[in-house]
Order: structure tokens, then sequence, then C-alpha cells
């Protein structure tokens, strides 16, 4: 008899948030309910069971939405939005009448982010949502969450282990095999828990004029000082993998966007240090708009703008 294959950790908060969403929706009167991430004072809908609002990937700045009032201490159910004093001055009000919500908790102490359902209509009574259900729903998706992250910890280990041994010959970094196992494993996470993803593309300027007038070894050593460079500046802090002959990537995972451009101020300035000419392009992956891929995608853009930029102000 055939085994069942194991569901990953990110498998299973997903099926548990989309259960979750699903019976509150049935069990309400609100017609739409998420579960959210909050991330760099951004709140992100992650898993969602909608009709008539909420959207999987919508992101809404957290200091202006009802989430956040909520958590600073406004009523966790709101009958009409626009007769309530604590929500009636907030942008959604204009299309979101009713409310309900409580926080989840990521299991060590901090807000991951904001179980929640909305109308665009008034609702009878806030006792059409049953707060104790509520609460109790997101203290199981805190539970959840912690253990999905540890099943996500003890792939990941594993994972890390295959990893090591695909390496890029010359540099020693990892190669564009591993490089895209590490942006799946980042894709899960972002998918089902919203971490923040960043990735930068750097390129060598001029590799094949060093190549050209001063040999192979020479530019073999340019890049092997790019290796370095990025490595040291990235530390635990990101992946670091050659991607193809003159170009390395950054893949940084679990970290806020300024923690990010900290990093590549860090990237620069190493590159400076071992006299390294190279451009740079970098963006955030996000849920609605493509993922890794696409932000992959918009840092190579902005790589080659900035290799232009570079070639213009050297002439």
């Amino acid at each position: 008899m055939a085994t069942r294959p194991t569901l990953r950790g990110d498998e299973l908060f997903t099926r548990a948030a989309l259960d979750v969403v699903a019976y509150l929706r049935e069990s309400s009167a609100l017609s739409d309910w998420s579960v959210s991430r909050v991330v760099d004072d951004v709140q992100v809908h992650l898993h969602v069971h909608e009709d008539n609002i909420l959207a999987r990937g919508d992101r809404v700045p957290f200091a202006s939405s009802f989430c956040h009032q909520m958590m600073s201490g406004a009523a966790p159910i709101v009958r009409d939005s626009r007769q309530d004093q604590d929500y009636a001055h907030l942008p959604m009000a204009t299309r979101i009448r009713a409310y309900a919500g409580v926080p989840i908790d990521d299991g060590n102490g901090q807000v991951f982010g904001v179980l929640c359902g909305v109308d665009p209509w008034p609702v009878e009574a806030v006792q059409v949502v049953d707060l104790d259900l509520l609460r109790f729903s997101s203290r199981m998706l805190t539970h959840q969450l912690r253990a999905s992250r540890l099943l996500d910890a003890a792939d990941a280990a594993r994972v890390d282990a295959q990893l090591s041994a695909l390496t890029d010959e010359l540099t020693e970094l990892m190669n564009r095999r591993a490089w895209n196992r590490a942006v799946v494993d980042a894709e899960r996470r972002l998918e089902a828990y919203g971490d923040a993803v960043h990735v930068a593309i750097v390129d060598v300027d001029g590799l094949k004029a060093i190549n050209d007038g001063r040999g192979h070894l020479a530019g073999d050593a340019v890049l092997q000082s790019m290796a370095g460079a990025l490595l040291r500046a990235a530390g635990d802090r990101a992946v670091v993998a050659r991607l193809s002959g003159d170009e390395f990537g950054l893949l940084c995972v679990g970290r806020s966007r300024a923690a990010f451009d900290v990093l590549l101020r860090d990237v620069a300035a190493r590159l400076v240090e071992v006299g390294v000419a190279a451009s740079l392009g970098s963006s955030s992956a996000t849920v609605e708009d493509g993922g890794i891929s696409a932000a992959m995608g918009r840092a190579d853009v902005q790589m080659y703008a900035h290799k232009r930029e570079r070639k213009a102000a050297a002439r």
C-alpha cells in the first residue's frame, strides 16, 4: 500500500487557516473573513474566504486599518463603523460597515497578524459574531503556526545539508540549482505566512573587457573577490549564489525592507573595499504581484538601469 506523503508545515498552516475562515463565514453574518499578516507596517490578507470586499494578497497600511484600531483598544466587534467613534474616521469606513477581529500570536509573544471579518453592510447586533469562538480560533491558529514553523525548521535543516553540496566551483557560493531550491522554499513561506522576502541581483561591470584585456585568470579573480565581498556582507542575513557568469543573487527572508536596505549598503561598501565595480538592483516579493520570480525580474531591470547610469556617468 502506498504511503501518503507528509504535508509540510506551510501546507498545514494554510489548510488550518482556510478551514477557519470558511467556518467563520458559514457561522457568522459577516461576508468576508481573512487570516492576515502584519509586516513592515503593512497588513497583507493571506488566506481569505471572500464574497464582497477582501481578496488574497490585498495590502493595506496597517496604521489606517480597522485591525490596528482594534489592537489599539477599540471594540473587537463593530455593528456599524459609521456609528462608532473609534472607526468612523477611517478611510475604510466608506466600504466596511461591520467588523470583527482578534490578533493572532506567533507563538513567541509577538503579533503575527489578525483574524478578521468584514461586511459592506451593518449587522443587527454585535452578537452575530461569537467573540469567544473568534478568540478560540485565533489560539488554534497560533498553535498550528508554532507547530508548522517547527516542521519547516526541520525541513530547512535537511534542505541546507543538500544545498551545501550544490556549489559553484570557482566562487564556492551556491550555484543556480541551489538558488532555485532556496527560492522555492522562500516562495512557500511568502504564500503561507506572508514572510517578507527580498531579492537583489548584482552584476560585475566590464567583466568581458577584463577577460579580453587581462586574461581569464584576472576575470576569475574578480569573480572570486565579488563572491567573498557578497558573502561577508550578507553573513547570516541572506542566501548568496552565483546565478550565471558575472551575475550574483541575494535572497533575504523574514527581515524588514529597512534591514535589507542596510544589507545592500553593506554590500556596496564591501565591493568598494575589494575594488570590484558592479551594478545592483533589488525588489521585494509580494503575494499579489507575481511572487519571487516577478521580484527577480524587477530587480534585474533595475540592475541594468543602474549599469546604464554608471556607464553614462563614466563617459
